[in-house]
């Protein structure tokens, strides 16, 4: 079930980030819009890839969860530097 959900949910939002890349990285030949409407419309474009790519994270950690609720995960020790992460004025 997790599997479908996860295709149902990853693969539009894939298509709607690649066309979004595809009218981002071509605009360029559209020479008829004119400068202000060409910078308006990038804009929205890189809101669109972010919320998009934003969308696609979150459904990887509600399945990274969901795995490993179902103990389908296996955790791994890694290296963590704690101090490369935060700096102290951020903890005061």
């Amino acid at each position: 079930m997790l599997a479908n959900i996860s295709h149902e949910l990853k693969t539009p939002l894939n298509s709607i980030i690649g066309y979004n890349n595809l009218i981002k990285n071509n605009l360029i030949r559209f020479n008829s819009l004119n400068s202000s409407c060409q910078s308006g419309l990038t804009e929205w474009l890189e809101i669109v890839n972010q919320n998009g790519n934003y969308l696609l994270s979150l459904i990887d950690e509600i399945l990274d969860i969901a795995k490993t609720n179902a103990q389908k995960t296996q955790l791994s020790p890694a290296v963590f530097h704690f101090s490369s992460k935060i700096s102290l004025k951020q903890l005061l």
